[in-house]
């Protein structure tokens, strides 16, 4: 091998040693190059998608005679106990066609008993039943299965029309003082629920306020019970939909949870990077979590003994893996 291939060889021999070092070795002592971000100021909230079930008491009211129908309430209007919500004028109007046999014969309890097409409590006037009246009711709702309840196909029936037959359905009551929306959740997201704590519920028509009441096991999955005394368009209509349920919303610097690590005292904290380029330890108090994400206090938090505690703050360098 000549002098000049020599040469060559050792020059490459040392430029891949010093790659090497830049690469691996310096790092490793001076943190040069771990991953680390900026932390902010921002808002999290917590949100949570599930099919849901309306639950309410409600009574389907029958016809006590043949005759055309004269509407005084619209759907969807608060009525008060005692009002008259229609009238029939009896006549003549054919065979029954038994297009409600079916759904009649699911009812119930939630038949009513009514004279002359008044009501006998306070609520909300509806001409929509789906033959569930009487199974997603507040007696039953804590026994519902989802492997059951998932099966069911709901369907709704518009009751309005220009005449009736006897015994069939013409309108409905729905007791709107307090009502429950129900919904089944995954092992991973009960958590997101507390039991006594506000909720938003939105809905396909509008957004409500409930709290809740209930947190049931159910084999793999979990049924969440909520309660509102809220006004919703179509309360007396809706049976079941889709809902994002807002479990939690609060302000706080915002840190991914894989950045969240302990101390040797087992503290829950952050890596910070100081001015020397150095990292230190620097406690946390979460406020809450959607399991990626955390907002947690900023610049200084009170401890379980009620001693000022400095934190994070705003465009705070931390290390993202969590670990030095």
């Amino acid at each position: 091998m000549t002098n000049k291939k020599k040469l060559a060889l050792i020059l490459f021999i040392l430029a891949c040693i010093l790659l090497y070092t830049i690469i691996y070795v310096i790092p490793g002592v001076t943190g040069a190059l771990k991953k680390t971000e900026i932390v902010n100021y921002g808002e999290l909230t917590v949100i949570d998608d599930i099919t849901c079930y309306l639950v309410r008491n409600e009574k389907v009211y029958l016809a006590d005679t043949n005759g055309d129908i004269n509407y005084y309430y619209e759907e969807g209007e608060h009525v008060r106990k005692g009002t008259k919500i229609l009238d029939i004028q009896k006549k003549n109007v054919g065979e029954p066609k038994n297009e409600y046999q079916e759904i009649l014969g699911k009812l119930g309890s939630a038949i009513g008993k009514q004279e002359n097409d008044v009501t006998s409590f306070n609520g909300i006037v509806s001409y929509f039943i789906d033959g569930y009246e009487d199974y997603f009711i507040f007696e039953k709702m804590k026994k519902l299965k989802y492997d059951e309840v998932s099966k069911l196909n709901i369907e709704t029936i518009n009751l309005t029309r220009k005449e009736t037959f006897v015994k069939e359905p013409i309108y409905k009551i729905c007791d709107n003082s307090s009502w429950y929306v129900i919904g089944w959740v995954e092992d991973g997201n009960v958590s997101k629920y507390v039991i006594g704590e506000n909720v938003k519920i939105k809905l396909p028509k509008g957004e409500i306020a409930g709290v809740v009441e209930d947190i049931i096991e159910d084999e793999d999955k979990w049924l969440i019970i909520m309660k509102t005394d809220m006004y919703y368009v179509e309360f007396g209509k809706m049976r079941s939909g889709e809902a994002t349920i807002i479990t939690a919303n609060a302000s706080g610097i915002i840190i991914n949870n894989e950045s969240i690590t302990t101390d040797e005292k087992g503290n829950i904290g952050v890596y910070v990077k100081k001015k020397n380029k150095d990292y230190e330890f620097k406690p946390i108090k979460v406020i809450i979590t959607d399991g990626e994400v955390s907002a947690v206090e900023v610049s200084y938090f009170y401890d379980a003994n009620g001693i000022e505690t400095k934190t994070v703050d705003v465009y705070d360098e931390i290390l993202k893996n969590g670990r030095m």
